[in-house]
């Protein structure tokens, strides 16, 4: 139990580290796009496209940056400051990511197994219930940033695919 605890601090720690990295990137950096912000932000793309990282980014560039959406936290703490990007300065920052290429990114990560999270997690099991991309989608939403475990002997914080093999 007590390694557990060490890994959990360890990870609260690193997040607490990122966090202030990325405060301190370049002004640009604050229109880079985040998946999980995007979808949890914005129920309404969320019912639509659920938890797909290229469907929410595909949405942000034909919609969402048009109807005034921010592509992520820091993006919307700017505008709350008065500071707002304009839609070319978003739209050239964007052409800079690249197009991910799902073959050698995704297929690198390990499978989200949805059973063992049902069964390791009964206050999820009771929220969510079995469906399995909905437990998929709270994983993403809250077991990541929480430390839950997408798999059996996984790490704390673990990313996964966003699909998952049923």
């Amino acid at each position: 139990m007590k390694y557990h605890k060490s890994k959990r601090l360890l990870c609260t720690l690193c997040a607490l580290f990122l966090s202030l990295a990325f405060a301190a990137l370049p002004v640009n950096a604050a229109t880079a796009f985040d998946p999980y912000y995007y979808y949890t932000t914005y129920p309404d793309v969320a019912a639509v496209t659920g938890f797909d990282p290229a469907a929410l980014l595909q949405h942000y560039q034909s919609f969402g940056m048009k109807e005034g959406r921010f592509p992520n936290a820091q993006a919307s703490w700017r505008a709350v400051a008065g500071y707002v990007d304009t839609e070319e300065m978003r739209t050239a920052f964007l052409m800079q990511i690249p197009s991910s290429d799902p073959v050698s990114s995704e297929n690198d990560l390990p499978v989200f197994d949805p059973v063992f999270y049902y069964n390791m997690y009964p206050d999820v099991a009771a929220t969510v219930g079995r469906d399995p991309q909905a437990l998929l989608n709270h994983y993403f939403t809250y077991g990541f940033s929480e430390g839950r475990l997408p798999f059996f002997d996984a790490e704390p914080c673990t990313e996964v695919r966003s699909t998952f093999a049923y």
